[in-house]
């Protein structure tokens, strides 16, 4: 009996990655603007901010995706209001199927935030560049990588695109079906209480179910402990409060629940590695490349 082989056609073939980031900007940051001759995409995990494509300039806001097609000149800035978290992948992609990306701005579903979470994942292992740093042109990669994480970078970043033209119906991979819209229901309860102090008996008393499995449904879909992944929710919304600059450290601290500014100070340095005045600066000064991208940008000319 003889085997014939199918050969299987890529209807998405990435050729090469140029530049993965998650920035974390300040409510009054701008880009200068630039085009390039590869494929772009700016995702709004949170906030929100004024995005321009060539002349047509909307608002993007939490949850959804823009993309912008090789040799079109974009921006993004601030809206004011709201501090943004960014993702921005650039790629080189000369599949015919790309041009269905053309213009396109979409609202991104849990299974596609799952697929950039676990691209970004993969990309601090591979590369020893800040992903947090905008003015990044040229990624360099660790001496050595884990065994198969940049094909998974390449994978990933296929299936995302895919799953805009052929969708899935796999609901979010790491909420086990059971417990889903429990555990939804929670991490929204967390959102709007985030200014109190919750403990694992009162999320349980509050959803008629037991600390046990509570603390099951958090270990198998975050890894964490229920009171930590509170915690890592809070020092996030101070990160944000922080970039928006509308409010000293004692407030912070005061808006999140916690009683004292220095006991909230010593978990946030916890969690970052740095104090909140030191978050604050560090910002500060990543958003100063700016400067430095006008000054190289004048020398060019």
């Amino acid at each position: 009996m003889e085997y014939v082989a199918v050969t299987l056609k890529d209807d998405f073939v990435i050729e090469n990655l140029v530049t993965v980031h998650y920035f974390e900007y300040t409510n009054d940051y701008s880009f200068p603007g630039e085009s390039h001759d590869f494929w772009e995409f700016v995702f709004m995990d949170k906030g929100e901010a004024i995005v321009a494509a060539d002349e047509e300039i909307r608002e993007l806001k939490a949850g959804e995706v823009i993309f912008h097609k090789p040799n079109e000149w974009h921006t993004i800035i601030a809206n004011g209001i709201h501090a943004p978290n960014i993702v921005i992948v650039s790629f080189m992609c000369n599949s015919p199927c790309m041009a269905l990306f053309e213009n396109k701005i979409a609202t991104v579903t849990i299974l596609q935030r799952w697929l950039l979470a676990r691209l970004i994942e993969e990309a601090r292992k591979v590369f020893k560049t800040p992903l947090s740093d905008p003015y990044v042109t040229k990624m360099v990669k660790n001496k050595e990588t884990p065994l198969g994480s940049e094909q998974l970078i390449k994978l990933y970043l296929t299936e995302f695109l895919l799953s805009f033209v052929a969708p899935s119906q796999t609901n979010n991979p790491e909420i086990k079906v059971s417990h889903r819209d429990d555990f939804n229901s929670i991490i929204s309860y967390m959102e709007e209480n985030i200014s109190k102090k919750l403990s694992i008996k009162s999320i349980s008393r509050q959803f008629n179910i037991s600390p046990s499995t509570l603390k099951r449904m958090f270990a198998e879909n975050t890894g964490r402990g229920v009171i930590a992944y509170f915690i890592e929710m809070k020092i996030e919304y101070a990160k944000r409060y922080i970039r928006e600059g509308n409010h000293n450290i004692t407030q912070i601290s005061q808006m999140l629940g916690y009683d004292k500014a220095n006991y909230f100070s010593t978990q946030f340095k916890q969690y970052m590695k740095m104090t909140p005045s030191e978050y604050a600066a560090s910002i500060k000064s990543l958003q100063g490349g700016d400067k430095l991208y006008k000054n190289n940008t004048e020398r060019k000319e």
